[in-house]
């Protein structure tokens, strides 16, 4: 049987440290260098290892004096194939989940929101750019398009809320599916001063479309989220064998 790859072993050897209480939630790891040190690695291989122990939410990078690696608090869950959403799950589970709207606008649909929606290229869509906060902490950008034919009027409504409440009780078109990708990238500089945090650090990057109940597509979004501040799950229906 292969062996795997050397920083995967040290990511496991360090998670077991986490797990067990050896290192805490908050306390700071120790430098690159010592880590190779003690585990008899190069100081590649043990970066790598960081770098997938942080893209799991375990750990947290923070830039300036007093930076350094740290082991991730305790996070809130979310579950990604909910209709709910990150926030109001979120929200149901007591934390204070507030918006701020980036931008608001009617403008032409771009080549990828086009495809998505299954509109004519250029064609005019509701834009929303949000930033979501939890508990004060900036964690989500949404940046989402919805047909402007299907939702006349929907600037005029305060679109610090819920979208879906908008779209199912003031225009009749309730989002009850989606499809979404999930992809990981070096956060951009826009989206990195949104979300505060360091211009190196890894996201997740989340690509939506959502469909009404007769099919058709209402909503297309791509998401930055951070991943030092939620952890997501993903849940699959049992199926007999």
């Amino acid at each position: 049987m292969t062996s795997p790859p050397a920083h995967m072993r040290i990511a496991e050897q360090l998670r077991d440290r986490i797990a067990s209480g050896a290192w805490a939630p908050g306390a700071r790891l120790p430098a690159e260098r010592m880590l190779a040190a003690q585990l008899g690695v190069s100081r590649m291989t043990v970066r790598q290892a960081l770098a997938a122990l942080q893209l799991e939410g375990r750990i947290s990078r923070r830039t300036g004096r007093s930076g350094g690696t740290f082991v991730a608090e305790e996070l809130p869950e979310v579950e990604l194939s909910s209709m709910r959403g990150f926030m109001g799950q979120l929200s149901e589970a007591g934390h204070d989940v507030t918006s701020e709207v980036v931008a608001a606008c009617l403008q032409p649909a771009s080549a990828e929101a086009a495809t998505a929606l299954g509109l004519d290229p250029g064609a005019e869509v509701v834009r929303v750019h949000r930033l979501r906060l939890v508990d004060g902490t900036p964690v989500l950008v949404e940046d989402s398009c919805f047909p402007a034919a299907l939702v006349p009027g929907m600037l005029e409504y305060d679109l610090t809320g819920s979208l879906y409440a908008i779209l199912a009780e003031v225009f009749g078109q309730a989002a009850l599916s989606k499809t979404e990708a999930l992809t990981t990238a070096v956060v951009g500089a826009a989206d990195g001063k949104l979300l505060r945090i360091g211009a190196a650090q890894t996201v997740l990057r989340l690509t939506r479309t959502s469909f009404t109940q007769a099919g058709t597509p209402i909503e297309y979004s791509a998401d930055t989220l951070r991943t030092d501040r939620l952890r997501i799950t993903v849940s699959t229906p049992s199926h007999g064998r």
